[in-house]
């Protein structure tokens, strides 16, 4: 941080000491863990992609937390127990503490809503990352009577799914901003959805049909899930 060039829009360093250099050959992938500085130069023509996989920042948890709480806080007025005793102009002790109180009224982070509102934000796309429903919805038997054949399922590139159990002893599945949720009993099938990106009915033949037949319906018609083209090999 004290080495970067100053006002520019990258991080970029002022002094860059090379230790190790890599040629990649056509479909290779480098891997670079988080601090590592690095730098890329084509050689001969060639399509180059830089993929980052970056976790949220502190503020940005923050803020967006505070913003989840402030859409939920009741609408109180801040009140001045002191009016008409107090100088004006100046902020009275009743005022400053009359707002603080409303400000501690907030949930801590340790609140159930929490976990609810995490899953939401770290599945949550960015807005040109959404996927459309499908347009000619599946019924439940046809998509049972497909996965019974052979069928295979596979998500969508732009799908972010998790799970988490909630304090209220259920379990919340995370999907891409918006959140479902399910009795306990229902675990081992959103575990099993939210693990693998290929499902077929052998992949699930040993959890109940009807919870991960529920489930899969309605990622399906989301347009979480979609239909592969080929037979599934994913047992």
């Amino acid at each position: 941080d004290d080495d970067l060039l100053p006002d520019q829009p990258l991080r970029l360093l002022a002094d860059f000491d090379v230790v190790e250099d890599w040629v990649l050959e056509p479909g290779d992938v480098l891997y670079l863990p988080p601090g590592v500085a690095h730098w890329g130069t084509a050689v001969g023509e060639c399509m180059t992609y830089s993929l980052g996989f970056r976790a949220p920042r502190a503020h940005e948890l923050v803020s967006d937390w505070l913003q989840h709480l402030a859409e939920r806080t009741p609408a109180a007025p801040l009140v001045d127990p002191s009016e008409g005793e107090r100088t004006p102009g100046a902020l009275s002790p009743g005022l400053i503490e009359s707002a603080r109180t409303l400000c501690n009224r907030l949930p801590e982070a340790s609140a159930g809503d929490f976990t609810e509102w995490l899953g939401c934000f770290l599945t949550e796309p960015k807005p040109q990352f959404q996927i459309e429903p499908v347009q000619q919805p599946w019924t439940r038997p046809a998509l049972a009577d497909w996965l019974a054949h052979g069928g295979c399922l596979i998500r969508h590139p732009w799908a972010r799914l998790c799970w988490a159990r909630t304090d209220r002893g259920r379990v919340a599945l995370f999907c891409n901003g918006t959140q479902r949720v399910f009795d306990e009993t229902w675990l081992a099938e959103l575990d099993r959805v939210c693990r693998h990106r290929r499902i077929g009915e052998a992949r699930l033949s040993d959890l109940t049909r009807e919870h991960w037949l529920t489930i899969l319906l309605e990622l399906v018609n989301a347009g979480v899930l979609e239909a592969a083209d080929t037979p599934c090999d994913c047992a």
